[in-house]
């Protein structure tokens, strides 16, 4: 297994083409703004593919996902080439694309009604199919084989600084005890926000994978979602715009508040990210971790109280 994830990691993060896909794959978005919309059984009924994205069914590694009975097929471009053996000969890009938009395998029969016939566009079709032949090789930052990086923004307050890093430091240590997440041990890494050029160039050099426990405001955010990176605010104001990578606790509180409360949110957002890395299972990347935190509904940690978040609401309670 270690030889295998040092071999994808020496491949490098994907391309603006791969990255486009990836945001189809995943989440049934084009970043065109271009709907696009999916049919299931004879075409009579037509969806958004936002409600029946690809990873539904394939998984964010493209390996198949059972649930009720379906077991999709492996798309991993490695298993989708594969010498004919039993049900059709092996997929080739334009066979592929055949099966996305029509529903036909290489043999020419029609794949299973529960596999959605999706309509894209020329460039949308191109950014897919650079990403699945990425499928359960690309890696993100900060991930490999046997650690996940953390990434903490301190607040500015002193107090508040010293608390933050000793109760993360300590449940670090306690997860790591208990064998991490999956085998990873959690590797923390702790920055003060100095402007946003200096938060880039920390999640690149550090190569962050999420950040958590951290004081997060709205420009903040805004480099988190340049970056792509995702992050649980345990401080700093709840925005009015929506980001899609940052989750806050509830509608925020401030850098000063008393020292039980700034252990407690920090705790909680830590566990936050924890739970939703053992959902996301051994193949986690960033967006599947968006994935499942999106998934969390009446969710307990120390902060008390049940945290649900969604596809539109992005604060816990």
């Amino acid at each position: 297994m270690v030889v295998l994830c040092s071999a994808v990691l020496a491949q490098g993060p994907l391309t603006p083409e791969e990255l486009r896909g990836r945001q189809i794959y995943e989440r049934g978005l084009s970043l065109s703004g271009r709907p696009i919309m999916g049919s299931l059984g004879a075409g009579e009924v037509s969806v958004p593919a936002t409600i029946l994205p690809c990873a539904n069914c394939h998984g964010h590694d493209g390996r198949g996902k059972p649930e009720g009975g379906i077991v999709p097929s492996d798309i991993t471009w490695d298993a989708l080439t594969k010498p004919y053996v039993v049900k059709h000969p092996p997929y080739t890009e334009r066979l592929l694309k055949r099966a996305v938009t029509m529903g036909i395998d290489p043999a020419g029969n029609s794949l299973e009604a529960a596999m959605p016939r999706f309509q894209l566009s020329n460039d949308d079709m191109a950014d897919l199919m650079a990403y699945v032949k990425r499928l359960g090789q690309s890696v993100d930052p900060g991930l490999t084989a046997t650690s996940v990086r953390w990434g903490v923004i301190l607040p500015a307050a002193d107090r508040s600084r010293r608390i933050v890093t000793e109760t993360l430091t300590r449940y670090v240590d306690e997860l790591n005890g208990a064998g991490g997440v999956y085998g990873r041990r959690i590797e923390l890494h702790f920055t003060e926000f100095a402007g946003a050029k200096e938060l880039r160039e920390f999640i690149e050099r550090e190569q962050i994978f999420a950040f958590t426990g951290s004081f997060l405001t709205a420009d903040i955010g805004e480099v988190l979602r340049e970056m792509r990176t995702p992050a649980v605010a345990a401080f700093g104001a709840w925005p009015k715009a929506s980001n899609p990578y940052v989750f806050y606790l509830d509608k925020g509180a401030g850098e000063e508040v008393a020292d039980r409360d700034v252990w407690t949110r920090a705790t909680a957002s830590a566990e936050i990210v924890t739970e939703a890395l053992k959902r996301a299972g051994r193949s986690v990347s960033r967006e599947s971790l968006i994935h499942e935190m999106e998934g969390f509904y009446q969710v307990m940690t120390t902060l008390g109280g049940p945290i649900t978040f969604g596809p539109d609401r992005r604060v816990g309670r």
